[in-house]
């Protein structure tokens, strides 16, 4: 933690210990981060890591490629030092934001997911893929995996339609809609495919 910000820390790794999935994981049970009271959960997500892998799980669907060490985040009381895990947030690279229309228009969300890394180490170092985030989640924690892709499949392609309807005027280009639908529905079969 950051001992400038009295109530809010990053995860801040040593430069000798890689940033992976299992790594942060590890770090949120070994380091006893609760989850907030306040939070309405499904009854089988008991840890912090549990949430923090339904986070993972939801960077996939919606492309985010950026849940870097400081894109997640814990807060200490001052009086108790009990230390929860804080709501996602920061998910401004997402739904293909880094495309140019013209290639919304061209590119396929299979090859456009196919491509895209997160901002999690792999084997040897190596940026790893979304793709191989989301088979490190479901190896490391496979039952809250499933119960938080089974919430995800539960959303239909007219849900994800009338969501991106609301956002309004000037604030997406129409190429850019069209693709972030294409996008988080090619997704949602992915993540569904993992269950069926």
């Amino acid at each position: 933690c950051d001992g400038s910000v009295p109530h809010f820390c990053y995860f801040s790794p040593k430069w000798d210990t890689p940033y992976t999935v299992d790594t942060v994981l590890t770090t949120i049970d070994v380091n006893k981060i609760e989850i907030s009271s306040s939070y309405n959960l499904p009854p089988q997500v008991e840890t912090a890591a549990d949430l923090l892998a339904g986070y993972l799980i939801f960077d996939y669907w919606i492309d985010n490629i950026d849940r870097h060490y400081e894109n997640w985040g814990i807060q200490i009381d001052s009086v108790t030092g009990k230390k929860e895990l804080l709501p996602t947030y920061d998910h401004g690279l997402s739904l293909g934001f880094l495309l140019f229309d013209e290639e919304c228009l061209d590119l396929a969300p299979a090859n456009h997911v196919q491509n895209q890394s997160s901002a999690f180490s792999g084997n040897k170092g190596r940026s790893l893929s979304m793709n191989g985030m989301l088979v490190e989640v479901i190896s490391i924690k496979p039952d809250v995996a499933r119960v938080w892709i089974e919430r995800i499949a539960k959303v239909n392609h007219n849900d994800i339609i009338e969501l991106l309807d609301r956002i309004p005027d000037g604030w997406i280009s129409n190429e850019k809609k069209l693709f972030a639908i294409d996008l988080l529905e090619f997704n949602r079969q992915q993540l569904m495919s993992v269950l069926y």
